[in-house]
């Protein structure tokens, strides 16, 4: 018994070790704080749209005891709502989690270059006009035969993948007075769909930690979320090519001895007696390219083919 009673205080001295900060907006109630920062955003491409009135909502680290990666998605939008992504912010003592919302428009959301229409400050990725949502095709991956109203409209932003503000190495931008007023309104949270989203990235993918992260994004770090381009990045992996080699010939060699340097063009040939046919020189086309005889105790003179 006295067994039991000691794992029950245990488990709820871990749910009270999780301090809980004061709700942005009234559709939020909890948050959860970390004492470190979350990786750096990971550098990924955008789906295409899947048809009229989906919004993106951009991909962002989540914990559940150490960090995990909720991708973006195309959620079917309630009309005339924009989503307010979710950031992490330094409070102090520790980073705590301010979750999105959607709302008439995008407050506040810690100065995070998401990409994809989420530069930091504002959506850059579409409006919605008489009950229809028009995308900008420079920042979204639009098929317009599926997606009639769109447009074009180039974004000119700082490439970066800082995941939360604040604190040591987070962004500096600060909510405006504006922004303020506007975190205290009503919003709604999630939609059912998006929930799940979120949930099922929590058991499908296992935790990194920011090194991990770090050495996975040095890898694939020829494109960022943050490209004004509205169409995903293809990532296309070519065989290296190699560097034209000078001289004469052009004949492919052996693989049988190795890809030997290529040697200056081959001196006359000197007029002696020797008892090793290998090496003397061929002195025509013909008696170049003709299979010298076999020796298995020499191979130093042989010309590759």
């Amino acid at each position: 018994m006295p067994k039991i009673l000691r794992s029950l205080v245990m488990a709820c001295g871990l749910v009270l070790a999780l301090p809980l900060a004061a709700p942005a907006s009234a559709a939020t109630s909890v948050y959860i704080s970390v004492n470190t920062p979350p990786p750096a955003l990971r550098v990924y491409q955008q789906p295409l749209c899947p048809g009229p009135g989906y919004v993106w909502t951009p991909g962002y680290w989540a914990w559940n005891g150490a960090w995990y990666w909720v991708p973006g998605a195309w959620v079917v939008a309630p009309i005339g709502m924009l989503w307010t992504p979710g950031y992490w912010g330094w409070g102090g003592s520790a980073y705590t989690w301010h979750a999105g919302y959607w709302g008439p428009r995008v407050g506040y959301y810690g100065g995070i270059n998401y990409g994809y229409g989420y530069f930091g400050s504002g959506y850059s990725g579409g409006y919605w006009r008489d009950r229809h949502f028009y995308y900008n095709r420079s920042v979204n991956h639009v098929d317009v035969t599926r997606v009639h109203n769109v447009y074009r409209r180039d974004v000119h932003v700082t490439v970066n993948r800082v995941s939360y503000n604040g604190g040591h190495g987070g962004t500096r931008a600060r909510p405006s007075a504006r922004d303020v007023d506007y975190a205290r309104q009503h919003h709604r949270s999630m939609p059912h769909a998006q929930q799940q989203h979120v949930d099922h990235a929590a058991t499908q993918q296992r935790p990194r930690s920011p090194a991990h992260e770090a050495s996975r994004n040095n890898n694939d770090s020829r494109h960022s979320p943050s490209h004004g381009s509205g169409h995903a990045p293809q990532h296309r992996t070519q065989a290296p090519q190699r560097a034209p080699q000078s001289g004469h010939h052009s004949q492919p060699r052996s693989s049988s001895h190795g890809s030997a340097p290529h040697h200056a063009p081959t001196p006359k040939p000197q007029h002696r007696t020797s008892s090793s046919p290998q090496r003397h020189q061929a002195n025509s086309p013909a008696q170049r390219h003709a299979a010298p005889p076999k020796r298995q105790d020499d191979h130093r003179h042989q010309q590759p083919h």
